[in-house]
């Protein structure tokens, strides 16, 4: 059963064993718009999501949220080895219209700092796990 909850800055669960919360995924690369549901089972990567779905532009409908999962964006060698263990959610509140504009996905290479790419979809805020770079 899902059911965490952020209050202020702490992510209340009440089991450990199962997934934080889920999320209806859009990907570009996926054909005729398919959406797929994922898990969330890093406390971090869901204390970011939902402090990004809590932004007021959010909820007004002048932004929308962006993720960007990713395992190999980590800033070292040890953290790229226990990157299973690791948070891999970049988060971003962008205009509305930016997941439509990229209609080959987001195209971040390996060693790009994950600036570059919040730079570049003209995110006005955004949540980056520490051990990404």
């Amino acid at each position: 059963m899902l059911g965490a909850a952020v209050k202020g800055q702490q992510v209340i669960t009440t089991t450990r064993s199962a997934p934080y919360g889920s999320v209806e995924i859009s990907c570009a690369r996926l054909p005729n718009g398919i959406k797929m549901r994922g898990f969330i089972t890093h406390k971090l990567d869901f204390l970011n999501v939902w402090q990004a779905f809590a932004e007021e532009d959010v909820k007004l409908g002048r932004r929308e949220v962006l993720a960007y999962w990713t395992k190999r964006h980590y800033a070292n060698v040890v953290a790229r080895l226990l990157s299973h263990s690791m948070p891999k959610f970049l988060v971003m509140t962008c205009r509305p219209g930016t997941f439509e504009s990229c209609k080959n996905g987001l195209d971040w290479p390996a060693k790009e700092e994950a600036i570059v790419l919040v730079h570049a979809l003209e995110s006005t805020k955004w949540w980056k796990p520490e051990p990404m770079t």
